[in-house]
């Protein structure tokens, strides 16, 4: 049965950094939305190219790269909010419209809790996601799993080759995630070795289960702790830099 899957993201280049291999398989036999709550306005080190124009840029190579995927340009959607500027509140309002008209069957959100990454565009977008299938959503809800998580479920082998030339659609963020591409390979790398004791890339993902109880390990309280103190080193840009 075919089912509606939304991947969803803060900026244009996020979901290539994490899940690409599960947009590729997901497209093969269902409807794949690619959503991006901001346009990545501000994601450059060029201030002459912040703002529009660099959102008129990023928007065209969010839709090359979900193409190289198997999804058609239509069917990547913009919500409107701003680089830098996501708080939950603004990403509940917009993600509540889109949920009504979407009705997924199948989510994938940021990592709210237990993310390796601090933007706090992306803890408030998944944030306001867990809000929404928690308390606005009755059964059957839809299955919610997160990426960029260090507690992970659930695992697939990626091919680091073919998500690479999606990640490179994204031209303009090179200068500004190049330092990031090593960790992206550590990263899969450590999770083939999580899953199967093996040492193949691998992406992965946490499933979200509401009713189920989640057991915190001294591990996850020592990563969380570690990841939240970099919030104290990390800046988003913002608008007023413009």
């Amino acid at each position: 049965m075919k089912k509606r899957y939304s991947f969803i993201c803060a900026h244009p280049d996020d979901l290539e950094m994490f899940v690409g291999s599960f947009i590729r398989l997901a497209a093969k036999k269902h409807d794949v939305e690619i959503v991006s709550m901001t346009k990545g306005e501000y994601g450059t080190l060029n201030p002459k190219l912040k703002g529009n124009k660099l959102a008129k840029i990023r928007v065209q190579e969010l839709r090359k790269a979900a193409q190289l995927h198997g999804v058609p340009g239509h069917k990547v959607k913009f919500l409107g909010l701003i680089d830098g500027d996501v708080s939950v509140q603004r990403a509940l309002n917009v993600l509540r419209k889109y949920f009504q008209a979407r009705n997924p069957d199948i989510i994938f959100a940021p990592e709210y809790c237990f993310s390796i990454y601090v933007h706090p565009d992306h803890l408030n977008t998944g944030k306001a996601v867990c809000i929404l299938l928690k308390n606005e959503f009755k059964s059957p809800r839809p299955l919610l799993f997160v990426y960029h998580s260090f507690k992970n479920n659930t695992f697939i082998h990626t091919d680091m080759r073919a998500t690479g030339k999606a990640l490179k659609a994204h031209a303009t963020q090179f200068q500004v995630i190049g330092y990031l591409l090593p960790l992206r390979y550590i990263y899969n790398l450590f999770n083939g070795f999580s899953c199967c004791r093996r040492f193949i890339f691998m992406e992965s993902c946490r499933r979200i289960f509401f009713q189920k109880k989640l057991k915190i390990t001294f591990l996850d309280k020592f990563f969380y702790a570690a990841t939240r103190f970099g919030k104290f080193f990390f800046k988003a840009w913002k608008p007023k830099s413009d």
